[in-house]
């Protein structure tokens, strides 16, 4: 067998898969033991052939599921994560795990919780919780035994579709809560544990020290987040804005140290160990310790760890005069990791890191061939030796990363070869020159000056570089809808096209193999819309409302938008990325209830990133920030504004009719913001009608508009209601309730909110009269289908991704 560790990784993998998605007992896992013990001895007794691959195969494949079993296990057994439902002030004591980092204006680190001090009692626990403190100056060192009061609580799982699945991402890097400290409350320390001296004592100071002298030879700017991103790892304090421009560029990889900036390490090493004239064996003696002392420096992060290892392994191999096959390499590398975590093959860093260098492996070559020519001139020649290699690289780790891109971010950069041309040259000056820096700087501190004045100069054309790139038409193809299985054959249609580009026959099967999966998704999408659907979502936007109407004829109607507050964009984070997995590119009408931030805080975002065709609001002219903030953005697009009243109603859309029933008139109010509950009594309040379905929005009116409507009797009745005001004790009178006499009532609402919403007095007389109750907030997204006759309810998250209520 030629590559044996890739058999390993692939029967090791579908091993952890399989038992990461079915969850079993732990005497299950036992006899799975006992299995795999009686397949190891098979293999000793028959040594032969096929049934010796087989057996082989058979036992990475049960290793990968008991081990994947027990992680598993283990993780739901840390008993610290039983302790989140308390909901007042408790004491943690543990051991800080990770060196403090600063993400999005957070101090956040990982502790090895030892006990938690309760009111009454002291529980003995484990697990790791994440530390989220608001206090950036508090210093804390990796190894210290610390003593904090504050608030536990559950990371949050997917709630939205399309939505981050945060409580996954933290489960792959071992984290099962989190913890916030009490402001104001001192930390106490009690000495180091014995441990990692090494990280302590060395790694842990000299991050610190680092990251004080880049900023003080650069001060608090940009290119001073970015130089901390590519020499230390800690890319928290680069701006999100900065972040989104690379995105766009599709040079994002350059921010998060990986394989790049390993490769960019040994190229430093080899050329001065190289000039230094030292003989192989203790060059390459040194060039592993100094990739170790690297993986160390930048937080032991996989990507790093895995192109490290895979230069060790290929180093090991040219020092023992065997020439080591890179995806086998590659393959133990995999191994290695995984059997250390896990977790980690379901992670997207991993993932995108492996196939990267696949991609290269498989297809650099390939592709190179394609390009055979004498250059005739200098130009020629320079193309050819140095910017094609460099396009062909780009090329090959995008097309080998290109479905996990699309599955992921939803979007693919149109000038990414181009600008990975200009950009990796660049990043690779900057690392040099920024350990070049702190080297001088600590012998000749006027020398360090100098080569901080040189790289901030780099450091700004490389940002406005990015910039300029990010802002030409065109910069990004959004992907609009799940990744699913057309798209994988389609892209595995395309690998064969540029596996056999030179060979005409299979170059026209490939076509006319992709021609009948396009014709098949076409025939399909007809299908499914044979029968007319309307699909109402209430989505869980947390303290706000927001929801989108999906009409049977394709048209999108968005309704309110959600919250919008300090870093938190409920447009951005939760309704875009709904729209996009729904595969729905434009909305055709967004109607704002109220400029109150929980209801409009997400509308700027939306109109800023997707083609609108109109606007609707209640015609209040405010100072609301968010109100200034979207009409703006609407004045710039020229998107049409419509101020709605009773008696609007639009009927030409497939049987589909909107009816508007509050306000009674349109009030242009200029000047400052109303009190709350005046401007909350002027919420949109429409009603939307197919068959002999309806479903009525509220925004947030009270009892005094609610007495007012009444009197539409029976037009206001509707099936689905959407409760005023999240349920508040000011709304949802009885008369009212009578009249629009619904079987369901959806309450959007966050979790634990200080206005104790929803009121138990709303919920009691909700259930004396027998309506449905559904709340986000226990629910996450609600979604509703009719064909005018039936309705039928979906919770669309399943109940195990989402936190507790």
């Amino acid at each position: 067998m030629k590559q044996p560790a890739v058999v390993v990784f692939i029967s090791f993998s579908l091993g952890v898969i399989v038992s990461h998605f079915f969850h079993f007992s732990f005497s299950f896992l036992s006899l799975v033991l006992l299995c795999a013990a009686f397949l190891i001895l098979l293999i000793l007794i028959l040594r032969a052939g096929r049934a010796f691959t087989i057996a082989g195969f058979c036992v990475s494949f049960g290793l990968g599921f008991l081990w994947m079993g027990f992680a598993q296990f283990s993780f739901e057994e840390q008993s610290v994560s039983k302790f989140t439902n308390v909901h007042r002030p408790v004491g943690l004591l543990g051991v800080v795990r990770s060196i403090p980092q600063i993400q999005h204006n957070r101090l956040k680190w990982t502790i090895r919780a030892e006990k938690i001090f309760g009111r009454d009692s002291i529980s003995p626990t484990r697990g790791n919780v994440l530390v989220s403190s608001k206090e950036l100056n508090t210093r804390i060192q990796i190894g210290e035994r610390i003593f904090m009061r504050g608030y536990l609580g559950t990371p949050s799982g997917r709630r939205n579709p399309g939505g981050f699945d945060y409580r996954a991402y933290l489960t792959h890097r071992g984290i099962s809560a989190l913890f916030y400290p009490e402001q104001g409350v001192p930390y106490k320390t009690f000495g180091a544990e014995s441990g990692n001296r090494f990280r302590k004592d060395l790694i842990a100071p000299l991050r610190t020290k680092i990251s004080a002298q880049l900023t003080a030879y650069l001060g608090q700017t940009e290119e001073a987040s970015l130089l901390k991103g590519f020499l230390l790892g800690q890319r928290g304090q680069i701006d999100p804005d900065i972040q989104n421009r690379f995105a766009k560029t599709g040079v994002i990889h350059v921010l998060a140290v990986s394989g790049l900036h390993v490769g960019f390490i040994l190229v430093l090493m080899l050329g001065i160990l190289k000039w230094l004239r030292l003989r192989e064996f203790p060059r390459t003696l040194l060039i592993i310790l100094g990739l170790i002392f690297y993986v160390y420096l930048t937080g032991g992060k996989p990507p790093v760890v895995r192109a490290s290892l895979m230069a060790v392994i290929i180093l090991i191999g040219y020092l023992v005069q065997r020439r080591p096959d890179v995806i086998n390499s590659l393959a133990v590398a995999a191994l290695l990791l995984l059997l250390v975590n896990p977790f980690l093959l379901f992670d997207a860093g991993f993932q995108l890191s492996f196939l990267a260098v696949l991609g290269i492996v498989l297809f650099y070559n390939r592709l190179m061939g394609f390009f055979q020519f004498q250059p005739k001139n200098k130009w020629q020649h320079f193309f050819r030796e140095k910017l094609l290699p460099l396009l062909i690289v780009s090329f090959a780790a995008q097309l080998g990363t290109l479905p996990l891109t699309l599955y992921y971010f939803h979007r693919l950069p149109t000038y990414a070869l181009l600008a990975n041309i200009v950009v990796i040259p660049l990043v690779f000056i900057i690392v040099t020159f920024g350990f070049a820096m702190l080297i001088a700087g600590a012998v000749w501190p006027v020398l360090g000056m100098g080569i901080a004045w040189c790289v901030k100069i780099i450091l700004t054309f490389l940002i406005q570089f990015v910039t300029f790139f990010s802002n030409l038409p065109g910069s990004t193809v959004e992907s609009f809808g799940r990744f699913s299985i057309w798209h994988f054959l389609v892209y595995l249609v395309l690998l064969g096209l540029v596996w056999y580009a030179n060979e005409p026959k299979r170059v026209r099967r490939f076509v006319l193999a992709l021609f009948f999966l396009w014709v098949s998704r076409a025939g399909v999408d007809a299908v499914s819309h044979l029968r007319p659907e309307l699909k109402v979502t209430f989505l869980d936007v947390g303290q706000g409302d927001g929801s989108v109407v999906e009409l049977p004829d394709g048209h999108v109607l968005v309704i309110d938008a959600g919250p919008r507050q300090n870093l938190f964009d409920s447009g951005r984070s939760i309704v875009f990325p709904f729209l996009r997995d729904k595969r729905l590119n434009s909305i055709d009408a967004l109607m704002i209830s109220h400029h109150h931030k929980d209801h409009a805080g997400g509308v700027p975002f939306l109109i800023a990133h997707m083609p609108v065709g109109e606007v609707w609001d209640n015609g209040d002219s405010l100072a609301e920030p968010i109100y200034r903030l979207y009409r703006r953005e609407i004045s710039e697009k020229k998107i049409p504004l419509r101020a709605v009243s009773a008696g609007y109603h639009k009927l030409n859309w497939q049987g589909v009719s909107l009816w508007i029933f509050y306000p009674l008139e349109i009030n242009h109010r200029p000047g400052a913001a109303d009190p709350a509950n005046i401007e909350n009594n002027h919420s949109v309040v429409a009603k939307i009608c197919f068959g002999r379905r309806s479903f009525l929005f509220t925004g947030d009116i009270e009892a005094r508009v609610e007495q007012k409507l009444i009197r539409f009797g029976e037009l206001l009745k509707s099936d689905v209601l959407k409760m005023p005001h999240h349920g508040s004790r000011t709304s949802g009178t009885l008369a009212f309730l009578k009249t629009v006499a619904p079987q369901v009532a959806v309450i959007s609402v966050a979790a634990r909110n200080r206005f104790h919403q929803p009121s138990e007095e709303v919920l009691e007389r909700l259930r004396n009269l027998n309506i449905r109750i559904c709340r986000t907030d226990r629910e996450g997204a609600i979604e509703f289908k009719t064909d005018g006759k039936t309705l039928k309810k979906t919770v669309i998250i399943p109940a195990l991704n989402r936190s507790a209520p």
